[in-house]
């Protein structure tokens, strides 16, 4: 409308770059096990996910790696069974949108063979109730033991 009778409504929103809202965690995975990493972007329009193994794009060719993507701008990259030598990677997530430059977030996966010895738990994931849920690796028969750096010592 001319003469200023439109109001900001009627405009079309502006444009947002991509951002990346939560990043693919580093992962250690027994070989034969699965693999996932997951990523959210948000922007407007909505960006898309392109998954990268050492800088080049995933292959969906190969039946291990699965891509799935959520209408709320997720993406997860799934990699089943992993295979010690071919799947020690750095993975990254590529988020874009037309608007400015992509973004991407990376994540490094560990392949290994046989028990795990140590896994470090950079990030609680979840605390209710006294319980916390870290993203460590324990197998059945396993024995687990945590020390909390305080005065008490978990041990399972």
């Amino acid at each position: 409308m001319e003469g200023g009778g439109g109001s900001k409504s009627d405009v079309a929103h502006p444009s947002d770059p991509p951002e990346i809202i939560t990043k693919p965690r580093n992962q250690q995975v027994r070989a034969g096990g699965i693999a996932g990493f997951y990523c959210k972007a948000r922007g407007d329009p909505l960006p898309q996910i392109q998954w990268r193994k050492n800088g080049k794009k995933v292959s969906s060719s190969q039946t291990r790696y699965q891509v799935k993507e959520f209408p709320d701008g997720g993406a997860l990259l799934r990699i089943d069974p992993v295979k010690t030598g071919r799947d020690d990677a750095t993975y990254e997530c590529v988020a874009e949108n037309g608007v400015a430059d992509p973004v991407s977030a990376d994540a490094t996966l560990q392949v290994f063979e046989g028990k795990l010895v140590a896994s470090k738990c950079n990030k609680i994931i979840f605390s209710f109730l006294n319980r916390l849920i870290c993203g460590a690796v324990v197998y059945q028969g396993d024995r687990l033991r945590l020390d909390l750096q305080s005065p008490y010592l978990v041990d399972f």
